[in-house]
């Protein structure tokens, strides 16, 4: 194989190891500490995050106007950028 297909072909493997490293989904639950609709954020266990325009609610939630604190949640998020962007959101029990 010639020497800069091999080069190419090690960029795109970084490239794609990069990327995996940046976005990776986790969830976090339990219950709300706060709810700040005009920033866009919920805090729970002391952590922040972001609800953006992707962010997905269960059936029984609209947006975030629905989450109150004290509410059980249940968030699956990204970690980008250093902030805690929310994938998905539902109430719990």
């Amino acid at each position: 194989m010639p020497l800069f297909l091999k080069a190419r072909h090690w960029v795109g493997l970084v490239a794609l190891i990069s990327a995996s490293a940046i976005a990776q989904v986790d969830d976090i639950e339990g219950q709300v500490d706060e709810v700040d609709t005009l920033a866009q954020t919920l805090t729970v266990h002391g952590i922040t995050v972001y609800v953006t325009n992707d962010t997905e609610f269960t059936e029984e939630l609209s947006g975030l106007e629905d989450i109150h604190a004290g509410d059980s949640v249940v968030i699956d998020y990204e970690y980008e950028n250093s902030r805690h962007i929310a994938k998905e959101i539902e109430r719990d029990g």
